[in-house]
């Protein structure tokens, strides 16, 4: 196996690879056990360095003015790099930017990638946190220039460094290396569904893009791994049919990290409902088309599951499909003991006439007896507040944002060195156009254990 490993480092303006661009590159190069070189540089990104990451790293939009653009910076890097091996602290986001900042300037780099976070669960497993600043503390690694590229990739090569020391170095290489698998010009040209397709995606949480080679997007996919969801869509059992036409346009595929399924699902809906891709065809099956409610029919309130267009009623829970919304309802039924007088069991119109209540009498109404519990259950339902789910890297956090019903955004934070701060979220978060952004927000919530709400 090749023996020279080149530890690498990327600051981004923010985002993801898509839409970002580098600001700050480190590369450390490690041969026979030790740092034989390094390499550093500022880049120019001819765009805003997001605030956040401003703050973090202390690099302003001014300090770049003179820096070289990417472009300048090509040669140089791709000489230093050759044919060592990529090593980085979360490799997938490191690799994904260079890739893409080189794919800019027409050269397709591949290399064989690892990283130090898997390596680091392999040999030293149990951590409290596999963060690179906590994790270095933790082993008695001395860390300095954090949140620089340079810095950051020195500390990661003495990370590395420490790694190699292990016995079980080579079954943790082996068990997580990640192949870069270059193709010829002729190859790429003529891509077939087959394991190249998919050799290059993360086992990580995303979205993902099926595109054709005028980079038209003809599917978007989302998962807690992009790798097995891409896979799964051509796997032999699976196939869609539709899908059977295109095959010989398919001919890459692109992908957006997000660090947990419920950032990659919010994005998927905004995503499929801006590109309209041609393979996601069923549209409809994406809406919360039903909704678990109480009102009032004639003069008692009922619990019923009703089209989420009936807005007479007080809604508790939102629903894709008519089965799942009666299997919740049947639920409550049970465990308020309601009768067939305060509940009804199929799909019920609300028509609105003389006796209908509003929604503050309904309350009313329902102040004393088992209604009063009925509603009650609105909380739980529809959560509201600020919850956290992992991030893209070790140390970060996706801050989701809810308020009196309505989704007002996310915010990336740095869990290392921030800590949650309501007026900096505030600041900072960012929008996803999504009709049905709370209702998505409030599934996964509920559904799962890893949104931890923190105000």
């Amino acid at each position: 196996m090749n023996n020279t490993y080149c530890v690498v480092d990327i600051e981004a303006t923010g985002g993801n690879h898509k839409n970002g661009r580098i600001i700050e590159i480190g590369i450390v190069k490690i041969r026979g056990g030790m740092v034989i070189s390094e390499y550093s540089t500022l880049v120019n990104p001819q765009q805003p360095i997001d605030k956040y990451v401003s703050k973090l790293t202390g690099i302003k939009d001014s300090d770049l003015v003179e820096a070289p653009i990417f472009a300048e910076v090509t040669h140089s890097i791709l000489e230093f790099l050759g044919d060592a091996i990529f090593v980085a602290h979360n490799a997938t986001f490191d690799y994904a930017y260079l890739r893409a900042e080189l794919k800019k300037q027409g050269v397709n780099y591949f290399s064989d990638q690892l990283c130090t976070i898997d390596l680091s669960r392999k040999i030293f497993p149990n951590q409290e946190s596999y963060s690179l600043g906590k994790l270095c503390r933790s082993l008695g690694l001395d860390v300095s220039d954090r949140h620089r590229a340079l810095g950051d990739a020195m500390s990661t090569a003495v990370l590395f460094l420490k790694l190699m020391e292990s016995e079980k170095i080579r079954w943790a290489i082996d068990s997580t290396i990640r192949k870069g698998q270059p193709l010829s010009e002729h190859a790429v040209g003529q891509m077939k569904i087959d394991d190249r397709m998919f050799a290059d995606l993360p086992d990580e949480p995303g979205v993902f893009y099926l595109n054709n080679e005028a980079e038209r997007t003809l599917y978007v996919g989302r998962g807690e791994s992009i790798k097995t969801c891409a896979q799964r869509l051509f796997s032999d059992g699976k196939r869609f049919e539709r899908f059977k036409i295109y095959e010989k346009q398919f001919h890459h595929i692109e992908y957006e990290l997000t660090g947990n399924e419920l950032l990659a699902e919010l994005m998927f809906y905004e995503r499929v409902f801006s590109l309209q891709p041609v393979l996601n065809a069923h549209l409809k099956q994406l809406e919360y088309r039903y909704c678990l409610s109480v009102f009032n029919k004639g003069k008692s309130l009922k619990l019923g599951v009703v089209r989420e267009k009936d807005k007479l009623g007080i809604p508790l829970a939102f629903f894709k499909d008519y089965k799942t919304a009666e299997k919740r309802m049947k639920l409550l039924i049970d465990k308020y003991t309601l009768d067939a007088k305060q509940a009804e069991l199929r799909l019920t119109k609300v028509a609105k006439n003389r006796n209908q209540l509003s929604r503050t009498e309904l309350r009313k109404m329902a102040a004393q007896g088992v209604f009063k519990q009925v509603l009650a259950e609105q909380k739980s339902f529809q959560p509201m507040g600020y919850f956290a789910g992992t991030g893209r890297k070790a140390f970060e956090k996706v801050v989701f944002k809810i308020v009196r019903g309505a989704f007002e955004g996310f915010a990336y934070i740095d869990d290392e060195t921030q800590g949650y701060n309501k007026e900096w979220i505030d600041e900072n978060l960012e929008k996803i156009e999504v009709k049905d952004a709370a209702k998505i927000c409030w599934q996964f919530f509920l559904q799962t254990n890893q949104y931890t709400k923190v105000f």
